[in-house]
């Protein structure tokens, strides 16, 4: 007679192969999450400085358009414009426009503002810094202006 031997299954415990393969898996899962994690701290740190570099953008069109609104003659309300945002009067207008440019916060700022011959074109430029190497933000607008 054959005796048949049965092979009895111990469910109380795992095997080390089983805890390895557990272990492996999830490791997989973790270092997948991290780096998900990772790239998304990088990527809410470049939002972050956009919008900031963007406020400041706003900040100097809006200081241009309320000023405009107040103030027609373009070369005063150039100086006036410069005096709100703490910037030295800036010196005669160069083919047609005024640069007001300098440090603000802790960025580079650039603005330009053209006279009412190129349709009172205003720009703001936002630098990281003084080498102009990386701009933050850019904004346009178009003031009316009176000679």
């Amino acid at each position: 007679m054959r005796m048949i031997v049965k092979k009895q299954i111990d469910s109380k415990g795992m095997t080390l192969i089983e805890i390895l393969l557990s272990l492996t898996i999830l490791s997989f899962v973790l270092l997948t999450f991290a780096s998900f994690f990772s790239q998304s701290a990088r990527t809410n740190q470049q939002a972050e400085a956009i919008t900031d570099a963007t406020f400041v953008a706003q900040t100097f069109i809006e200081e241009a358009t309320n000023t405009s609104g107040i103030i027609t003659n373009w070369q005063l309300a150039v100086k006036q414009i410069s005096q709100n945002l703490g910037f030295p009067e800036p010196a005669s207008p160069v083919d047609g426009k005024y640069t007001i440019a300098g440090p603000y916060q802790a960025y580079y700022v650039e603005m330009q503002i053209f006279g009412p011959q190129q349709n009172g074109k205003t720009t703001v430029k936002v630098y990281k810094d003084q080498t102009k190497t990386k701009m933050e933000a850019h904004m346009e607008t178009r003031l009316l202006w009176e000679e």
